[in-house]
C-alpha cells in the first residue's frame, strides 16, 4: 500500500507506475463507494500487489495480506501514522510487515524523530496516551472479542440485553 496525501498525488502516481508499467490500483475519495469497494475486494484477492491510496485506506479495512506500506507522503499527524502503519503487521497476517517513509520537510523530520524515540524506549507517543484508566471485566473482554460479526450485525451478545451499540463502544 502507497499512502499518498489526496487524490491528485494517488492519480499522479498512478501515471508514473502507468509509464513504468508496474500493474496498480488507485483508491481515494473522489471515486464511488461502490467503485472503492470493488477496488479493495481486487486488491485483497491479490489479484493486484500495489494500491496507490489516500488515508481513506488506513482505517476499517480488512489488510491481512498486506507485507509493505509506503508513505509517499509523509502523514501530518501520529494518529495517520499510526493508522496507516497498522496496515502491516496484523494478527492474521502470515509475513511480518514493513514500513517505509519518504520524509522531506523538516516539520517530518520532527515528527519521524518522536516515533522513533517513542519505539526505542518503549514508551506512549506524545498525544497518543491511553485514554484507558481501568481494565475491562474479563468477561466482556471475551464477549467483545469473540462478538464482532454480532455485533456488526446489531445483536447484542451480554445477558442483561446491553444495547449493542453501547457495546461496540466498549470493544
Amino acid at each position: 500500500m502507497v499512502f499518498c496525501k489526496d487524490a491528485g498525488t494517488v492519480n499522479w502516481l498512478g501515471y508514473i507506475l502507468d509509464d513504468h508499467k508496474i500493474k496498480h490500483l488507485r483508491l481515494q475519495g473522489q471515486m464511488s463507494a461502490a467503485d472503492r469497494a470493488g477496488i479493495f475486494a481486487t486488491f485483497q484477492k491479490g489479484e493486484v500487489d500495489v494500491l496507490v491510496c489516500t488515508d481513506l485506506a488506513a482505517r476499517g479495512l480488512d489488510t491481512s495480506s498486506v507485507e509493505l506500506v509506503v508513505n509517499y507522503d509523509f502523514p501530518a499527524t501520529l494518529q495517520d501514522y499510526l493508522h496507516r502503519a497498522g496496515r502491516v503487521g496484523r494478527v492474521s497476517s502470515k509475513v511480518p510487515g514493513a514500513v517505509v517513509s519518504f520524509v522531506t520537510y523538516r516539520w517530518d523530520v520532527d515528527l519521524v524523530r518522536k516515533i522513533e524515540t517513542a519505539a526505542r524506549k518503549r514508551t506512549d507517543l506524545p498525544g497518543m496516551e491511553s485514554s484507558i484508566k481501568e481494565t475491562l471485566p474479563k468477561a466482556l473482554v471475551l464477549m467483545c472479542t469473540a462478538g464482532h460479526s454480532a455485533i456488526s450485525e446489531g445483536r447484542s451478545l451480554v445477558p442483561n440485553k446491553v444495547p449493542s451499540d453501547k457495546l461496540r463502544e466498549v470493544c
